[in-house]
């Protein structure tokens, strides 16, 4: 799923950058921050309403929902 992986290598650009900046580095003090806290709010309030993103999870919602048809 890509959503870790962005989140990891969101984290590491952060620290990076700060750690640039705090080393005395001014150019990377221009660089901005990915706001990680917010694109994990937008992506968690959009999968409560529209379902799981991932394919599996989705599969696994809809085959759950038909052995309840079924019966």
């Amino acid at each position: 799923m890509a959503i870790p992986s962005i989140a990891y290598w969101s984290q590491k650009y952060n620290t990076t950058v700060a750690n640039l900046t705090s080393k005395g580095y001014t150019p990377f003090s221009h660089f901005p921050q990915v706001p990680i806290d917010e694109i994990a709010k937008a992506y968690k309030q959009i999968e409560a309403e529209k379902g799981p993103a991932c394919a599996p999870c989705a599969a696994e919602k809809m085959l759950g929902s038909r052995d309840e048809v079924s019966v």
